[in-house]
């Protein structure tokens, strides 16, 4: 499986060319890195933004070739059922997404690569963030 779970953030910088992640990424490709179905999701959104429609797609589909995918299965809901249960309980609200790409993270027991840390440390059970400076 990998160690890795991509966020949507550090592919965006991937895509962009800052190279702390281009170099990152391209290091940590070794040892397995997945994207989430919840993450190729709001890179689309980015792609249908674009006025290069076209363009911006093939270069999305050309990334997405190097990682592993890993969709929404019944367990990964039921954990993210469970966490946002549990998180409302205290009145934390996390976004819907990046509680899915923690779920994704916690049930296949992946590190996620991100530089979005106030949201992803407030989930119990995340087992690692890797960040950068961007």
């Amino acid at each position: 499986m990998g160690k890795y779970l991509l966020d949507t953030d550090w592919a965006v910088y991937y895509l962009r060319g800052k190279e702390i992640f281009v170099k990152t990424i391209d290091e940590y490709r070794d040892d397995g890195i997945a994207i989430s179905t919840v993450s190729i999701a709001e890179l689309y959104e980015g792609v249908y933004r674009s006025p290069r429609l076209e363009e911006k797609e093939m270069i999305l589909n050309d990334f997405f070739a190097g990682f592993r995918t890993i969709g929404i299965t019944r367990p990964i809901a039921r954990i993210f059922g469970m966490k946002r249960a549990e998180l409302r309980k205290t009145g934390i609200v996390i976004g819907d997404f990046d509680l899915l790409i923690a779920s994704v993270a916690e049930y296949h027991e992946l590190s996620i690569l991100t530089n979005n840390r106030k949201h992803f440390e407030r989930i119990p059970g995340v087992k690692k963030l890797i960040s950068l400076t961007a």
